[in-house]
């Protein structure tokens, strides 16, 4: 990865394999084949989102947020696929005037760095164009629920006082390299697009058997008894979702009001209202298929 910055109004680097050696790559062939890693349709209206790194913890907020970031990112640039590196961390790698990594006795030298979730973005499955560090701010359970402002950044600040380059700082993708591992793309059945949004981290669809005969099987095989838990579930996420909807509406509106250009954290902010509305709308209506 270049350390020079990509801005959007650039050309889009020329895209190179999203693995950056051949333990990535023998990981990533796995990844392609795990129905708990893999979400969207790699279109630039539905982003294929790919969990690089096993998450922390296996929670469905948790993996909501991350992939709506994802999702808003790979869009803001007009791209199809968002690779999670690493899901929200302060720490980055420490780099020398030549833009190089440091290195000491224990490995990679890291400092601090302001809260964001590192992805890499690009136009296909195998053309990764872009790396990124999304920056956020966490609720009180730590899971990513805004861009974080530039004013409440304190280690990764645009450089010039008088501008903002918005909240994801982007690099070109560069790995100049020849892949050893074999491409198989992805193997999650025939019917694996259909289930593409609602994978088994968000309580949906969960995988059966193994290597060539995993598929998905909805959640009604595995409902709850309680169905009154559910009713109570579904109903607090339509309440989320005509929230949502109202302050999507209602940012739209005064920016009309204010006229001129949006800044970028606007647009990124409505981008990222209208993830989080269409996650919640396709998990309502996944209830509404088994009930």
């Amino acid at each position: 990865m270049s350390n020079e910055e990509w801005a959007i109004g650039q050309p889009m680097p020329t895209p190179s394999d999203p693995c950056k050696n051949v333990f990535e790559e023998s990981e990533y062939e796995m990844i392609l084949g795990h129905a708990n890693r893999v979400y969207g349709k790699g279109t630039k209206s539905d982003p294929l989102v790919l969990w690089m790194n096993l998450p922390e913890q296996i929670d469905r907020d948790m993996i909501w947020s991350h992939n709506n970031f994802a999702r808003a990112a790979a869009k803001s640039v007009g791209l199809t696929h968002a690779w999670i590196i690493k899901e929200r961390h302060s720490k980055t790698a420490a780099r020398g005037e030549d833009g190089e990594k440091l290195y000491g006795p224990a490995g990679r030298v890291m400092k601090e760095d302001d809260m964001h979730i590192t992805v890499r973005l690009g136009s296909g499955i195998y053309d990764c164009n872009l790396s990124a560090h999304i920056y956020v701010d966490l609720d009180a359970a730590g899971n990513p629920v805004e861009f974080m402002k530039e004013p409440s950044r304190r280690h990764s600040r645009s450089s010039s006082s008088s501008s903002s380059r918005g909240p994801i700082t982007f690099w070109p993708w560069r790995i100049a390299r020849t892949r050893q591992t074999p491409k198989t793309g992805v193997s999650l059945g025939a019917q694996w697009e259909s289930y593409a949004n609602t994978g088994p981290y968000l309580d949906t669809y969960r995988p059966e058997g193994s290597g060539a005969r995993r598929h998905l099987s909805p959640k009604c095989r595995f409902a709850r008894p309680d169905t009154g838990e559910e009713a109570k579930e579904l109903e607090a996420m339509k309440m989320r979702v005509d929230g949502l909807w109202a302050e999507y509406k209602k940012s739209v509106d005064e920016m009309k009001e204010a006229g001129g250009e949006p800044s970028r954290e606007e647009k990124g902010r409505l981008l990222l209202m209208a993830e989080k509305i269409g996650t919640l709308e396709r998990e309502i209506d996944s209830f509404r298929e088994v009930q």
